[in-house]
C-alpha cells in the first residue's frame, strides 16, 4: 500500500508540475549531462519554443534574463529568459547575427557578456529544396539528384534535402518528419523492400542518401495514378513546424509508339516517338529484309542491327527515333514494334505504308528562311537549308549572293568583294546535300558583310546544283534546270543597333537594397565568335560621384533557348525570337548587395555595342574582360587618347566616354541613360481612431520595388511584412494570448506616383475583436532591403466615444505591472553594418517570481524527457 501511495503522490506532483510549468523541449538539463540545451556558439532558429540557455547561466554575473544583439553600442532584439528557459525565439528579431547573454544583478542589468554567444537564424535559409534520388532504373538519370516536375508512378525515389546546411551535429533525438499528400495525407510509406516505414520522428541527416527511405508511388494507397502529389519536409525541432513542400505530378507511363505519318514515299524518312517509363530501356524493331526500312538516327542507346535498337525515354517519357525508307524499298505495309525485354508484356506496334514517289523528276528545294519578330541584322547568322528530290547520293550545293554594291554575277557568302566565276567551285560557297536525312544546310554568318561596309539592305541568296552565277541562271540559260531559274530567297539585313531601358515600373529609380536591373535589345549579334555560337558580348559603364564602374555580359543569349518557356512576367521575353532568329533581347540584374553600397543620388549608365566590325574599340583598363571600379577607358585602335574617367565627376565622365564613342574613328554603338539611387522609405498611414472589434486596415506608401522579374527570370520585388504587437504587454501574463495576429505579407503596387516616387501598399484588414485596449505598435519590415518602419496607435475600448479621450479599463490582464520599465536602445551588429530603420526602442522586461518552485518541477520533468539536442 505504501508503494502504491507513493506512486499516487508522485503522479499528483507530476500533474501539478505540468499545470505550473509550460511544456518544454528536450533542450533542458538532464541526468545524462550538465546541459542538453544551447551551448556557446550554437544556433537557434526563429520560432523555436522553450529553449534552454542553462549553459549561459553565471551566478557571478547575476540572473540570466535575456540574449541580445549588439547594435549602435546598445543591446536590442531581446530574447526573454526566465529560469534559464526562453519561452520562444521571437520571429521578428534579426537573423544571421550573434546574440549575447544579458544578466540582472541587484535589480539592474549588467553589460552583455560578449565572450559567449549563440547564433539566431531563419531555418528557411538553411534547408535548400527537396530533391529526389532515383533507384533501380535501367539507365541512371543525369543528373542523379534532381527535382523533376513529373515522377513516374513505378519509379523508385528517395526524397531528401541534399543542399541543406543545418547544424545537424547540434541536434539529438527526433527533429523532423515527412508527409506525403496525394488523394489522402500520410506519414507512412511502403519502401522498396516492402517494409511499412514511418516518416515521423526522424533524426538522421536529411541530406543523407538512404535506400531504406526509397519507395514507388505504385505501392502507396495514398497516391492514385496521374495525380498531383506534394511531399512535405517539416522541421519539428522545438515546435518550429517549418515546412518545405515539393509539388509534382505522378504519371503512370504506358508503352506506346507514335509516327509522324502513316504513309510515306520511297527515299524519305519517318519520325518515330517512343513513349514509356523514363530511364527504362525498350527494344524497338522493324521487319528485317533486303532494302527494308532501317533505323538511321535518333536517341537510341545502342544499335543491335539496322532494324533493331535499344532506347530509353528521358524524364518527359519520350525518345525520338528516325526511320529511313530506301529508294528501292518494297511498296507494302510495315510494322514497327517496341517491348520491355525485362517483362512478359506483349509488345506494342504501329504500322506505316510505303508508296512510290509522286514524281520522278530531280529537283532542288530551297526552304524559305524563317523571319522572326525582329528579322535579321548585319552580323547575324542566317540559317539556310533545303532538300533535293529523287537524289540518292551526296552532292555539292553551290550558294552565292546578289544585292546592292555586290558584283553582277554574285558574291561568295563569306566575302562580299569576291565575285563568283562560272565553272570555278572555289569562288562559290558550297555545302553538301545528305540523302540520308534529305537535307542540305548552311549557316550564313553575315559578319563579313558588316565588316566590309555593306549597308543594311535586302540581299538575295541563290542555290544551284552547278557552280554557275546569276548572269547565266535565268530560265532556259546554262545555269537553269528544267527550264526554270534556280531557287532563291530575298533576305533583308538591317543595321546593327542597340536599345536599352529600365522597366516603367521603376521610373529609373531604385532604393538601396533593391535589385538594379534593365533590359537591352542588341541587334547584329554583338560579340558573336562564329556561326556555331549562340552567345554575345555587351559592355556597360556606371558613373556616379566617386563611383566609376565597368561591367560586361559575354554570355547573354542571342539565339532562343528551346527549353525556355514564358514565365508570365510583364518583362520582355529573353533569349531571342522564334525559329532560331537572333534578337539579342536580354539585360543585367545586380543583386541587392550592389545597391546597398551605392550612395543615394543620380547615376549615368552607358551601354556599348561593338558595332559593325564586331570588335570593341574602347575597353576599360585595356582589358576586354575587365569588371569593377576603373580609372580609364583605352582605345585599342590607338586613334584616340585614353579617357580618364576616374578623375572626373559622374556627368563629366559619362560625357567624356560618349564623346569618344561619337568619334568617326570609332564604330562602336552606344546608348546612355540615367537612374537614381534612393534611401529606402516606408510611410505608414495613421489608422485613426480604432475601437476593439474594428477591422484594422494598414496601408501606406513606399519607394521599394513592386513585383517584377529581371531578364534572368529572377524575382526582384520587395516583400513587405506586417506585424502588430502590444507596447504595454506584461511578459508572462495570460493576456499574452488575447491578441491573435500573425505576420502578413504584401508587395508594393506597380502604380507609381511619379510626382513623389512612391508606390501605395495595403495589407489585408486585421481583426481586433480579441484584443485588449491599449498601446500597439505597427511594424512593416522588408527583409529583402533590410529596412523596417514602425508606427504606434491606441486601441480604444468597446463603447468608447471616438471623439473623446478614452481611459484605460479598470483591469486588463495583458497590461504590464511595471509600466515604468527603462527602455533600452539598440546597437550595431558587426556582421550586418546596414541597420534596420526603427523608431521604437526595446523594453527591459520585469523580473518574474522566484524560480525555485518552477525549477524543482522542471528537474522532475527533465529526467522523463528524451534528449533531442546535445
Amino acid at each position: 500500500m505504501n508503494n502504491h501511495l507513493h506512486a499516487v503522490v508522485l503522479c499528483i506532483l507530476i500533474i501539478a508540475a505540468g499545470a505550473l510549468v509550460p511544456a518544454v523541449s528536450a533542450r533542458i538539463a538532464t541526468p545524462e549531462g550538465p546541459n542538453a540545451g544551447i551551448e556557446n556558439g550554437d544556433t537557434v532558429f526563429l520560432g523555436e519554443r522553450y529553449v534552454d540557455f542553462s549553459a549561459f547561466a553565471d551566478s557571478s554575473m547575476g540572473e540570466l534574463r535575456q540574449m541580445v544583439r549588439i547594435e549602435d553600442g546598445e543591446p536590442t532584439d531581446p530574447i526573454q529568459i526566465a529560469d534559464n528557459i526562453a519561452t520562444s525565439i521571437p520571429r521578428g528579431i534579426k537573423v544571421n547575427a550573434r546574440y549575447y547573454p544579458l544578466y540582472a544583478k541587484d535589480g539592474n542589468f549588467t553589460e552583455p557578456d560578449t565572450g559567449r554567444f549563440c547564433w539566431v537564424q531563419d531555418v528557411g535559409a538553411y534547408l535548400g529544396d527537396l530533391k529526389v534520388r532515383v533507384y533501380d532504373t535501367d539507365v541512371p538519370p543525369s543528373p542523379a539528384i534532381t527535382r523533376p516536375e513529373t515522377i513516374p508512378y513505378t519509379m523508385g525515389v528517395q526524397f531528401f534535402l541534399p543542399d541543406n546546411t543545418l547544424p545537424v551535429n547540434e541536434f539529438n533525438g527526433p527533429w523532423y518528419e515527412y508527409e506525403l499528400e496525394g488523394n489522402v495525407r500520410t506519414s507512412e510509406v511502403v519502401n522498396l523492400d516492402g517494409e511499412l516505414l514511418s516518416l515521423e520522428a526522424l533524426s538522421e541527416n536529411p541530406a543523407r542518401e538512404d535506400r531504406r527511405y526509397a519507395f514507388t508511388f505504385a505501392d502507396q494507397n495514398a497516391v492514385d495514378r496521374d495525380c498531383e502529389v506534394t511531399m512535405i519536409f517539416r522541421m519539428t525541432l522545438n515546435d518550429i513546424d517549418y515546412e518545405r513542400p515539393y509539388t509534382f505530378i505522378v504519371e503512370d507511363h504506358s508503352l506506346q509508339l507514335e509516327l509522324d505519318e502513316t504513309e510515306t514515299e520511297r527515299g524519305k524518312e519517318l519520325a518515330l516517338t517512343l513513349h514509356g517509363v523514363p530511364f527504362t530501356q525498350y527494344e524497338v524493331s522493324l521487319p528485317d529484309g533486303e532494302n527494308f526500312p532501317i533505323f538511321t538516327g535518333g536517341g537510341w542507346d545502342h544499335k543491335i542491327s539496322d532494324s533493331t535498337v535499344i532506347a530509353h525515354p528521358e524524364w518527359d517519357g519520350t525518345v525520338d527515333l528516325r526511320i529511313k525508307i530506301p529508294r528501292t524499298a518494297p511498296i507494302t505495309e510495315y510494322s514497327v514494334q517496341a517491348r520491355d525485354p525485362d517483362t512478359t508484356e506483349y509488345p506494342v506496334s504501329v504500322n506505316f505504308a510505303v508508296t512510290a514517289p509522286s514524281s520522278s523528276l530531280v529537283g532542288l528545294i530551297f526552304d524559305e528562311p524563317q523571319f522572326g519578330e525582329y528579322s535579321y541584322a548585319l552580323g547575324d547568322v542566317v540559317k539556310l537549308q533545303g532538300s533535293c528530290k529523287n537524289i540518292d547520293n551526296k552532292i555539292p550545293i553551290y550558294l552565292y549572293v546578289t544585292g546592292p554594291n555586290l558584283p553582277p554575277n554574285g558574291a561568295s557568302l563569306t566575302d562580299p568583294q569576291r565575285e563568283v566565276v562560272d565553272g570555278d567551285p572555289s569562288t562559290f560557297t558550297s555545302t553538301i546535300y545528305d540523302p540520308y536525312i534529305n537535307l542540305w544546310m548552311y549557316d550564313w554568318w553575315t559578319h563579313s558583310y558588316a565588316a566590309a561596309g555593306c549597308e543594311g539592305e535586302t540581299y538575295t541568296v541563290h542555290v544551284n546544283f552547278d557552280p554557275i552565277g546569276y548572269l547565266n541562271s535565268a530560265p532556259d540559260d546554262e545555269g537553269s534546270f528544267m527550264g526554270e531559274a534556280p531557287p532563291a530567297w530575298e533576305i533583308p539585313l538591317n543595321e546593327p543597333s542597340l536599345h536599352a531601358r529600365f522597366h516603367e515600373y521603376t521610373d529609373s529609380a531604385f532604393a538601396q537594397g533593391d535589385h538594379l536591373y534593365s533590359w537591352w535589345h542588341a541587334r547584329g549579334s554583338p560579340g558573336l565568335q562564329g556561326p556555331i555560337f549562340r552567345q554575345g558580348h555587351l559592355k556597360w559603364y556606371i558613373f556616379g560621384d566617386n563611383f566609376k564602374y565597368a561591367d560586361f555580359d559575354a554570355k547573354f543569349p542571342i539565339y532562343p533557348d528551346k527549353s525556355s518557356s514564358s514565365s508570365g512576367s510583364s518583362t520582355p521575353s529573353t533569349g531571342g525570337g522564334s525559329n532560331g532568329i537572333p534578337t539579342g533581347v536580354y539585360g543585367f540584374n545586380y543583386a541587392r548587395g550592389f545597391t546597398y553600397d551605392l550612395t543615394p543620388g543620380e547615376y549615368y549608365i552607358v551601354y556599348q555595342h561593338p558595332g559593325r566590325d564586331n570588335q570593341f574599340d574602347l575597353i576599360p583598363e585595356n582589358d576586354l574582360y575587365f569588371r569593377g571600379r576603373m580609372s580609364e577607358i583605352v582605345d585599342t585602335t590607338n586613334a584616340l587618347p585614353s579617357v580618364p574617367v576616374g578623375s572626373l565627376e559622374a556627368r563629366a565622365a559619362a560625357k567624356a566616354l560618349t564623346e569618344a564613342l561619337d568619334s568617326p574613328k570609332i564604330d562602336d554603338i552606344y546608348v546612355m541613360d540615367t537612374f537614381t539611387i534612393e534611401e529606402p522609405s516606408i510611410v505608414i498611414a495613421p489608422p485613426g481612431e480604432v475601437v476593439v472589434g474594428d477591422r484594422l486596415e494598414v496601408k501606406g506608401t513606399t519607394n521599394l520595388a513592386c513585383q517584377d522579374k529581371a531578364a534572368d527570370k529572377v524575382e526582384v520585388g520587395d516583400r513587405l511584412a506586417l506585424t502588430i504587437s502590444r507596447l504595454d504587454l506584461d511578459h508572462g501574463h495570460k493576456g499574452n494570448t488575447a491578441m491573435k495576429t500573425e505576420t502578413v505579407y504584401t508587395y508594393p503596387s506597380s502604380k507609381l506616383d511619379r510626382s513623389t516616387g512612391m508606390r501605395p501598399f495595403t495589407f489585408d484588414e486585421v481583426e481586433t475583436s480579441s484584443w485588449y485596449p491599449g498601446q500597439y505598435l505597427i511594424t512593416i519590415e522588408c527583409k529583402d532591403a533590410r529596412y523596417k518602419k514602425t508606427l504606434s496607435f491606441e486601441l480604444l475600448g468597446e463603447g468608447a466615444q471616438r471623439d473623446s479621450t478614452v481611459s484605460r479599463p479598470a483591469h486588463d490582464p495583458a497590461l504590464s505591472e511595471d509600466l515604468d520599465a527603462t527602455p533600452t536602445s539598440s546597437w550595431e551588429d558587426e556582421e550586418w553594418p546596414t541597420p534596420y530603420q526603427t523608431t521604437v526602442p526595446a523594453t527591459t522586461p520585469t523580473q518574474s517570481a522566484g524560480p525555485l518552485p518552477v525549477a524543482a518541477y522542471a528537474l522532475l520533468l527533465a529526467a522523463l524527457i528524451p534528449l533531442r539536442r546535445r
